[in-house]
């Protein structure tokens, strides 16, 4: 099992909703919420470029086409705890990530600086699977 831990988060609203995370070997990864619980939460989480991180901090790609694109490698989930505070497992998961219902809806772009430190959301809320 990967372990990774918290890089960037690339948009905040009452929790982190989307994040890039690192793992030992230095691969980068992009994590968006899909379900809140009390004590964690549980990301859908694929390997991601710097090329594709940057589209998405730039409002250039939408999240959906990010993670989609992204999960042809293989994609995971992640439940996280204490605010990322330590490293969290990847469970490798199996099938066409289309299969499933953890995608965001179509549409969401950020905007505002490529660093992603200040990006909001344009566009629907990320979804969440109950």
């Amino acid at each position: 099992m990967r372990m990774a831990k918290l890089a960037a988060t690339v948009l905040y609203y009452d929790g982190v909703q989307v994040f890039e995370g690192i793992d030992d070997s230095g691969d980068r990864y992009l994590g968006a919420m899909i379900d809140s619980e009390p004590g964690a939460d549980r990301y859908l989480v694929t390997g991601v470029s710097p090329d594709h991180l940057r589209e998405l901090r730039a409002g250039k790609r939408d999240l959906r086409a990010v993670l989609l694109e992204c999960s042809h490698e293989g994609w995971y989930l992640a439940r996280v705890g204490d605010n990322f505070a330590v490293p969290f497992d990847l469970e490798r998961q199996q099938g066409a990530l289309l299969d499933h219902d953890y995608l965001p809806e179509d549409g969401i772009l950020l905007a505002g600086t490529e660093d992603g430190i200040d990006n909001t959301a344009v566009g629907q809320p990320v979804s969440r699977v109950s």
